[in-house]
């Protein structure tokens, strides 16, 4: 079975997002609650789309909080700040959740960077 859909990225352009089970969809063991809406899982398919300039930028707002990492790719801060980025969510709300759904967010933009 085919898992597509159709969606439109952030620049209004129509894309085709896999969303086959465990691929891009990171779920939570427990309900994650964040202003005032629950969620249960972050799609972070769009992480396909990203740009050079994206990714420039994800390395400047991580340099600025002052972080420092031999690999940003591999520091759990500079993965938030790239799923920020995929989902539009606020860094806030990768930086509030379970350590355990924290890395498991890691994972899975770690998966991007060396698939």
């Amino acid at each position: 079975m085919d898992d597509k859909t159709i969606e439109m990225n952030k620049d209004g352009e129509i894309i085709e997002i896999n969303k086959e089970k465990g691929k891009g969809i990171v779920e939570f063991k427990k309900p994650y609650f964040f202003e005032g809406k629950q969620y249960t899982e972050i799609d972070l398919n769009g992480i396909e789309d990203l740009t050079v300039k994206d990714l420039t930028n994800a390395d400047k707002q991580f340099a600025t909080s002052g972080n420092i990492a031999a690999m940003n790719e591999m520091n759990l801060l500079y993965a938030c700040i790239v799923a920020s980025k995929v989902t539009g969510k606020p860094i806030e709300f990768f930086e509030n959740l379970p350590g355990n759904e924290g890395l498991k967010i890691k994972g899975e933009v770690m998966r991007f960077f060396y698939a």
